[in-house]
């Protein structure tokens, strides 16, 4: 035992009795409809990555004789047996328990407890854009600093929840992409389904282009119909800013995303091509041609619609990756 931390009140050698205060840990959906608004809905991310979670090295028993391997397990949903049938120390050497202590994501209130909580709001709404703002996985730390706006990089395979409370037929995204102007990057939809408690397969796919080093936005259209749930993926190329031996940043990022609504209506942006066009391919010289700077830079492809801004902390670390002045 370590001196320093509180283990309880002990009533036996090494047995103690602890009273902790009840929270949300296990994020059990109809536990939560008791104290949220009635109109609110609840979606759970579960957690798929392996976890060894030190609370599930522990032993506990409810009132009924069920044991289990955490506390937050209050409704004995790990499937141990009753203290009744068995004993503390075949529960120890059981395979179950073996397995839930080396990877606690196998058991499904342990892969609530270490997910993300998403609560909506159902009240129907009209006219108003409405901010993407339910960022589920894929997606790394919101930097408030990010080139003087704030935003987030993704992983490449990123995706955010909204509940439609309008149909909605426009997703307007801001973002800047480091890759090169030419690759595509893609929007996918999916629809929740109630009685799998999953997102279904893809329903609709955009693709569009972003303009290399430069903030960009862009109008997809996207059709949600009022009270459906939905999934919207953001996929894109990855690279790694870091060394190859390790050092700086290790990350795999995508893009970074500034902003994303959903509304109804009309574009207000230009109409983006379907894809880039290739450039033009120069004719074979028989000896070489000096070219001016100026012709060079006319013969560049085009660009896609971008948003020219100040030089922020995104774009000198980028200018720093390229090692431009």
């Amino acid at each position: 035992m370590i001196d320093e931390r509180f283990w309880g009140y002990m009533f036996a050698p090494n047995c103690f009795i602890r009273f902790k205060t009840f929270g949300l840990w296990t994020k059990e959906e109809s536990f939560m409809k008791t104290f949220l608004p009635k109109e609110a809905l609840v979606y759970v991310e579960e957690r798929e990555e392996a976890l060894d979670c030190s609370m599930a090295h522990n032993v506990s028993m409810l009132a009924d004789g069920q044991l289990s391997l955490c506390c937050l397990d209050y409704e004995g949903e790990m499937g141990l047996p009753n203290l009744r049938d068995t004993s503390v120390v075949e529960l120890l050497r059981s395979p179950q328990r073996t397995a839930i202590a080396k990877d606690s994501m196998k058991a499904e209130v342990c892969r609530r407890c270490q997910g993300n909580l998403f609560v909506f709001d159902t009240e129907a709404a009209s006219g108003a854009a409405v901010a993407l703002d339910k960022f589920g996985r894929g997606w790394h730390p919101f930097e408030p600093d990010m080139n003087g706006i704030g935003g987030r990089w993704s992983n490449g395979e990123a995706w955010t929840y909204l509940l439609a409370r309008q149909d909605n037929n426009l997703l307007a995204l801001r973002f800047l992409s480091v890759h090169d102007s030419a690759s595509p990057l893609t929007v996918q939809l999916r629809e929740y389904d109630e009685a799998s408690k999953q997102f279904g397969i893809v329903l609709q796919e955009q693709t569009f282009f972003g303009t290399q080093n430069q903030v960009t936005e862009v109008e997809l259209p996207l059709h949600l119909r009022t009270g459906k749930m939905y999934r919207i993926d953001l996929l894109s190329p990855t690279f790694t800013p870091g060394e190859p031996d390790g050092g700086g940043d290790q990350r795999k990022l995508g893009l970074v995303l500034f902003d994303a609504t959903m509304r109804h209506g009309e574009s207000t942006l230009p109409a983006l091509p379907a894809e880039l066009p290739p450039p033009e391919r120069e004719p074979i010289q028989e000896a070489p041609v000096e070219m001016a700077e100026e012709t060079a830079v006319a013969l560049a492809p085009a660009a896609a619609v971008a948003t020219p801004v100040a030089l922020g902390t995104i774009q000198r670390w980028l200018n720093r990756l390229v090692r431009r002045p």
